[in-house]
């Protein structure tokens, strides 16, 4: 229980850690138990059919998040001792054979912070795992009896779990039937049905309307041909370079179980196991995503793990191959070690910038903000094990994530931007004028505002498609009736400074004991506006308007607007 006690430990301290991220916005969101099975029916119509692992995601978020942290603590122990149990057939309770496990997983699991340690990734891929290997671990101790009804019905369970790992686990059950049956062993009923139920699992999962819908965002025009040439190399480079440890640490060891004179059908069922596992990374190719080494791989790896595990089980007899398995695991121990500090380290960092985004928004709120500009959370020391890297929120305000997230926050809508840009604006910006999306109330809001100076540029404008917005900067006074395509303007209560022309425009000026420049271009990159040797613009085609608070010498927003765009003002630079 030892060993089982500090793996615990270990992942729940990660977890503590973790913040939200990404698609746990959108499965938080429901009014209720049956609101919850509403939304997950709609997204079975509209999107995916795993409606397994999302009606537990759906529960697990509408619950704290510390009852998240210590369960799923505790599934990864379940899974690290479950894959022991398949592997080795008879229940082992060895400590050497569990933490093997643990550390396999640990480090070699896709992406571990979105397949282990992110809420909504973890029930998708480790609480499906466990379903998975639970199945099969009865299948491998093989008893006579069972009950039929409940064995297919746990078959529909895990069978409806996950794309590639439900496929895999079902080729595994028919495998471990036909060896049965090869070793003339009887194949008893409940194993008919499980397989049965399964199969029928898998199926309702596939067959799922919404898949066809999901199917539409991945349409390729490069002709099938092509496709499948270029998933087979995504095939291989995922087995040859991202999983390569994996592979040849399982040769190794299974080649070295049967020199031991392990019993030949140990070591072929260890082997079908890591043929499953390949089968599961293949069976990509067969869906509308490309295949590359990311969370869908976590049940892949699991198979290999397991046959890994099998043959370390079959060297422990020999004491000199036992102190060599010993020793290695020893190494992966440290070396684990080192990752998992290197991991909480930079998850420490993302929780640090993730409540100082949550204060700053309750803060905005306060202000009567419901439209806050927040910054991103993506940083530099951020690891595999950090479930930011899942996703955060997108630029646009209207991205189906950040209306979530606003949800979330009682938010009316919420635009990200780069942390360094976030610092120098819209960390201590002026939130009524963040809260608004049109011009007009915008401009009225600002010159309402005493030491506001509002500096203004554009770049190349088509008329017609300005002209509503060109015609309210004129009702402003920013502009004249008569204005060229491009000009640069410093407003403070009438026009203090102006320069217009057809391609560009240039101010330069001391005004107010301020130094400004600003260039109006035909290309947005060189279309600047600085103050005292900083730009605060943000090279968007369009209009875009800096204002500066003359007391506090900072520019307080900095916005673009352009009539084609959904977003209300931009906040962020447009690629």
């Amino acid at each position: 229980m030892a060993a089982e006690a500090v793996v615990f430990l270990a992942l729940l301290v990660l977890e503590l850690v973790a913040v939200p991220m990404s698609d746990d916005y959108r499965y938080a969101i429901n009014n209720g138990l049956l609101d919850l099975f509403r939304r997950e029916y709609i997204q079975y119509m509209t999107w995916t059919g795993r409606s397994v692992a999302h009606i537990l995601a759906r529960l697990f978020l509408a619950l704290p998040r510390g009852i998240f942290a210590v369960v799923n603590s505790l599934c990864y122990v379940y899974v690290c001792r479950v894959l022991v149990y398949f592997g080795t057939k008879d229940n082992q309770r060895s400590a050497l054979l569990f933490l093997l496990s643990a550390l396999l997983v640990f480090v070699f699991g896709p992406v571990f912070g979105q397949s282990v340690i992110w809420e909504t990734g973890a029930c998708n891929y480790l609480w499906t795992a466990a379903l998975v290997f639970s199945f099969l671990s009865l299948y491998r101790q093989g008893k006579e009896k069972r009950p039929v009804i409940p064995m297919f019905l746990f078959g529909v369970i895990a069978g409806w779990t996950n794309e590639n790992t439900g496929g895999a686990m079902i080729l595994m059950a028919v495998i471990l039937m036909v060896l049965r049956a090869v070793y003339k062993e009887k194949v008893p009923g409940w194993m008919y049905s499980g397989t049965a139920g399964a199969v029928l699992g898998f199926a309702l999962m596939i067959l799922a309307p919404g898949n066809a819908v999901r199917a539409q965002d991945f349409v390729s025009t490069n002709g099938m041909a092509y496709d499948l040439m270029h998933d087979f190399f995504g095939f291989i480079t995922v087995v040859k370079d991202e999983m390569t440890v994996l592979f040849v640490l399982c040769a190794a060891v299974l080649a070295l179980a049967a020199l031991c004179g392990r019993e030949r059908r140990e070591t072929i069922t260890a082997a079908c196991s890591a043929l499953c596992g390949t089968a599961a990374v293949f069976a990509i190719i067969l869906s509308p995503v490309p295949v590359v080494y990311d969370r869908s791989m976590f049940g892949a790896a699991l198979f290999v793990t397991a046959a890994i595990i099998s043959g370390v089980y079959g060297i422990l007899g020999n004491p000199s191959l036992k102190r060599w398995a010993i020793a290695g695991c020893t190494v992966l121990a440290v070396f684990s070690a080192l990752i998992w500090m290197k991991g909480l380290a930079g998850m420490v960092y993302t929780r640090r910038l993730y409540e100082q985004r949550e204060r700053y928004i309750e803060q905005q709120k306060a202000s009567g903000n419901l439209n806050p500009v927040v910054p991103l959370l993506h940083n530099e020391v951020i690891t595999d094990l950090d479930p930011v890297l899942a996703g955060d929120l997108s630029h646009y305000r209207l991205f189906w994530l950040n209306d979530a997230f606003a949800w979330h926050h009682g938010l009316e809508s919420a635009q990200a931007v780069e942390p360094e840009k976030w610092h120098l604006i819209y960390e201590n910006g002026n939130p009524q004028l963040m809260n608004l999306m049109d011009l007009d109330q915008y401009l009225r809001c600002a010159e309402a505002q005493d030491d506001l100076i509002l500096l203004v540029n554009s770049t190349v404008l088509d008329q017609e498609t300005y002209s509503g917005l060109l015609q309210i900067l004129r009702v402003h006074g920013i502009i004249p009736e008569e204005t060229s395509a491009v000009f640069s303007v410093i407003y403070d209560d009438g026009i203090a400074a102006m320069d217009t022309g057809d391609d560009a425009s240039w101010l330069e000026t001391v005004y107010r004991d301020n130094y400004f420049y600003l260039q109006g271009s035909a290309d947005p990159v060189y279309s600047d506006i600085a103050v005292n040797g900083t730009e605060y613009s943000i090279d968007n085609q369009g209009i875009t308007i800096v204002v500066y608070d003359i007391q506090q010498n900072r520019a307080v927003d900095s916005v673009t607007w352009n009539p084609e765009s959904d977003q209300g003002g931009i906040r962020f630079r447009q690629k």
